[in-house]
């Protein structure tokens, strides 16, 4: 269950596939924020990515075959980011979306794509995905903005999950939206595992294409 109190939140009908509900906050509180206000942080909150973390992304690395990637929030943090594994891990088309240029990265013979933009502008980033010829991806790894509307809205681009796929939540443990959207998946569509689950640190989940 989310550790963010029940009482702060309800369950709509949901019309987005592979969700069982759609979870938002009540009227007193905002389902576009990105911060932890609601949580329990009396352990404090990590400054980085810890090591626990990159070790379970290996972990769901390693039982995926990693063709093509769409990364949504590109990591900040060079030599040990998730973007770093992920470029590592991955046999085919990597795709990174985020609000800031990011071109840096740009590898066009080693089939390596940015765009600058918003999630949430599904149009015009299922066109680039086209353009650069990524039809379905093994990974979608979710770690944008962390607002409860905004990964609900990166939810929606597994339509794009090859069957044995994987979609990855990081900040599980603080932040809304990965919170409550990892427990509104349908099990009997993905099944669900959560590493480094409580404590302190970020956390970060799995869901596998059943």
């Amino acid at each position: 269950m989310s550790n963010i109190d029940q009482n702060l939140y309800v369950k709509n009908t949901s019309n987005v596939n592979g969700l069982s509900y759609l979870p938002s906050f009540k009227n007193e509180y905002d389902n576009d924020v990105d911060w932890p206000r609601w949580f329990d942080v009396k352990n404090g909150i990590p400054n980085e990515i810890s090591d626990a973390n990159k070790e379970a992304l290996d972990d769901i690395l390693r039982k995926v075959n990693v063709k093509n990637v769409i990364e949504i929030g590109i990591s900040r943090n060079d030599t040990r980011s998730f973007t770093t594994q992920l470029l590592y891990a991955k046999k085919g088309i990597y795709c990174g979306i985020d609000i800031e240029d990011k071109t840096f990265l740009n590898d066009h013979l080693n089939r390596v794509y940015t765009i600058k933009a918003n999630s949430h502008d599904q149009s015009t980033i299922r066109s680039y995905l086209n353009t650069i010829g990524l039809k379905k991806c093994s990974v979608l790894f979710i770690d944008g903005w962390h607002s409860v509307n905004t990964v609900i809205n990166d939810w929606k681009y597994t339509d794009l999950l090859d069957d044995n796929g994987v979609v990855i939540f990081h900040d599980t443990n603080y932040h809304p939206g990965p919170n409550l959207i990892i427990d509104a998946i349908d099990r009997s569509m993905y099944r669900v595992v959560k590493y480094c689950d409580g404590g302190c640190d970020w956390g970060i989940a799995a869901a596998y294409n059943l």
